[in-house]
């Protein structure tokens, strides 16, 4: 939850605001996005984001999220309930 989805950007930002990139998607119909290396090697808070011994975050998203956030949304609006 900490992590923001930019959907302008289509990145991940994490809490210190870095961009998580978008890499590859998988047969499933996950979105993964990875932080840089380089930036979070150096980064104050990467024991609170990842244990990962490359240093980088990984996010997945499912290809049918922003379409359930909007149902979301919806669902709880005034209109919705």
């Amino acid at each position: 939850r900490e992590y923001v989805y930019d959907p302008q950007d289509d990145v991940y930002r994490c809490p210190q605001n870095h961009a998580l990139i978008y890499k590859t998607t998988s047969r499933t119909g996950y979105r993964h996005y990875e932080s840089d290396e380089a930036v979070c090697e150096s980064c104050s808070e990467l024991k609170r984001c990842t244990s990962n011994k490359k240093f980088v975050k990984t996010i997945t998203r499912h290809v049918w999220e922003d379409s359930k956030e909007r149902v979301n949304q919806h669902r709880l609006s005034p209109v919705g309930k």
